[in-house]
């Protein structure tokens, strides 16, 4: 190589060094939706069972106005020192023969003063997976109950799906 082509060479490196990075690309660019003079918030994609998410009074965002609805119920009962405490959408692993099947996030998990734990769950519509996992819960977890606080008026379109369950808190 000649002093020059070294030279050369080493500008190269420079230059590489130095290049522009990428734009990254703007939300509409990507093909997302962008609700306009928003700053670039992006529009939510709505849900397949057509609820409205919802914040309840402890600033919780819930899947449902239901749900929601019950978290106040709860939060006034931990105010009132009826119950302990309560969790939203804790984890419930669940094994056959030590084989992980499936997580099933139930809606609130409430711990009664005296120590006792529950499960309450909010339905405003029943899904055959649901259906499936609260069947698999009951037979990993058959010590803690479960209780089910429906919708009135969403319910009676449902009730042929979850044939055999009790409802209302009776486990």
């Amino acid at each position: 190589m000649s002093g020059r082509e070294e030279s050369k060479a080493a500008m190269n490196k420079h230059i590489t060094y130095f290049k522009k990075k990428k734009k990254k690309k703007q939300p509409w660019e990507r093909g997302l939706k962008v609700a306009p003079g928003s700053n670039f918030r992006l529009i939510p994609k709505p849900s397949k069972l057509k609820n409205q998410s919802c914040t309840c009074f402890a600033r919780h965002t819930h899947q449902s106005v239901h749900e929601a609805n019950v978290c106040n119920r709860l939060f006034a009962m931990v105010r009132a020192k009826e119950i302990k405490q309560y969790i939203i959408q804790k984890r419930f692993p669940i094994y056959v023969k030590k084989v992980h099947i499936c997580d099933h996030y139930v809606d609130f998990f409430v711990t009664n003063n005296d120590g006792s734990v529950k499960i309450v769950e909010a339905k405003g519509f029943c899904t055959k997976e649901w259906v499936l996992k609260h069947k698999l819960t009951k037979v990993c977890y058959p010590k803690i109950p479960y209780e089910i606080i429906v919708e009135r008026d969403r319910w009676n379109t449902s009730i042929k799906s979850i044939r055999g369950l009790r409802i209302l808190g009776q486990t």
